[in-house]
């Protein structure tokens, strides 16, 4: 489709009846008030008048912007990507009830609206997380029974920390498949790290298939992967394969293997692919 500005999009969703199965807006460059007017009525539109089941909004290649809460009145949404926003939830918001696909990718979002946002989307089957936090969760007032991958990008284990993001997701998420990180270690003075074992010890991934992860860190922070790998190879009857590719070659491929070979794992099939 060729280059089309906000006002002659605009123009022409006016014209259209019916549904709308996937949208995809890509907003480039610095946007004058008008421009931005017209988007916050393009989506406010949509919500008055369309059934959408597909929303891309992509604003990596301008300034992050305020995504229009008028978003979240689309209630029909089974997919939703945002990328590079600023997002706060309206006073009054019902959820997402048929959600099965969320990814919030280089925005502002803070904990708190973060954990609401996820609280009313009980559908959720693909979760994929790049952001950068003000503080940690609490644990979410419900269990998303229906997530089956969990992707979590340019994160940080910070020690000192029991109530990451991850470990919230990981306790109410009892039918993940896949778990995708991409994650750094932070250290924030020599408290030890307790690899979410103390609080999270009755976890139970009974449908984990795959682990993922790319990890950037010194060696006191692959210490604390390795405790977190145990933590997962204990708890998973059904794991296949465990990926791990770091950045710290003085903790060479033939240190992580030997480690966690030695370690307790549920299931007895489970293989693991170092630094490949």
């Amino acid at each position: 489709m060729k280059y089309m500005d906000m006002h002659d999009l605009h123009q022409v969703l006016l014209l259209r009846h019916g549904p709308i199965h996937e949208l995809t807006l890509f907003l480039e460059g610095y946007w004058e008030d008008d421009d931005l007017f017209e988007f916050e009525q393009i989506i406010l539109h949509l919500s008055r008048n369309h059934i959408v089941r597909e929303l891309v909004l992509d604003a990596s290649e301008s300034l992050w912007y305020k995504l229009p809460i008028s978003v979240f009145a689309l209630h029909h949404l089974k997919e939703l990507h945002l990328r590079s926003f600023t997002i706060e939830l309206p006073s009054i918001f019902n959820g997402f009830g048929s959600l099965v696909r969320l990814d919030l990718n280089d925005g502002a979002i803070s904990t708190q609206t973060l954990r609401h946002l996820l609280s009313n989307c009980p559908t959720l089957k693909s979760l994929s997380l790049w952001l950068v936090l003000d503080s940690d969760p609490h644990e979410l007032p419900i269990s998303l029974i229906h997530l089956k991958v969990l992707c979590l990008e340019r994160m940080s284990f910070v020690e000192g920390s029991r109530s990451a993001l991850l470990s919230v997701l990981i306790k109410c998420s009892p039918n993940l498949e896949r778990i995708y990180l991409h994650m750094a270690w932070r250290s924030e003075g020599h408290e030890e790290y307790p690899a979410v074992k103390d609080e999270y010890s009755n976890v139970w991934l009974e449908h984990l298939k795959k682990l993922d992860i790319l990890f950037f860190s010194h060696s006191h922070g692959m210490e604390f992967l390795m405790e977190f790998v145990k933590f997962i190879l204990v708890r998973s009857p059904k794991l296949k394969k465990v990926s791990i590719h770091t950045s710290d070659y003085l903790y060479r491929g033939s240190i992580i293997v030997n480690t966690l070979l030695g370690a307790p794992r549920a299931s007895p099939a489970v293989k693991f692919k170092i630094n490949e």
